[in-house]
């Protein structure tokens, strides 16, 4: 259980800045799309020289600008959503854990019985055992 949360700190650790670097380039992105959709003249002549109906490329440069800019919660909800299912997973371990911690006992005394009989009648032979 130990490794689980060493994995989950050592991916939130690679993931974070990761995810950081991305929402900084995208809403860069968007940022740059919502300056050329308020370049009207810039739009305007874009609209002229494809024949576009007047205002369409104002409207695709706020449409990318809306969309790019709610990518990063996109990506950063579905992070989210992960690192609770593994805090849900570290709890059902650590009930599971509770629970069966009185058998634990029973169970050591087991493997240090059947350990005891092996090295009586085979002594070359071990149990690992289960740390």
């Amino acid at each position: 259980m130990l490794a689980l949360r060493e994995t989950m700190e050592r991916l939130s650790a690679v993931l974070g800045p990761g995810l950081l670097g991305l929402a900084a380039g995208l809403l860069t992105a968007a940022l740059a799309a919502f300056t050329w959709a308020i370049n009207a003249e810039m739009c305007d002549s874009l609209d002229a020289k494809a024949g576009a109906p007047p205002g369409f490329h104002r409207s695709v440069y706020f449409g990318a600008a809306a969309c790019i800019a709610l990518f990063p919660l996109l990506l950063a909800s579905d992070l989210a959503e992960t690192s609770s299912r593994c805090d849900m997973l570290v709890d059902t371990l650590n009930d599971a854990a509770i629970e069966h911690r009185a058998q634990r006992g029973s169970i050591l005394e087991m493997i240090s019985c059947l350990r005891g009989l092996v090295r009586i009648h085979h002594p070359s032979l071990q149990l690992i055992t289960p740390r």
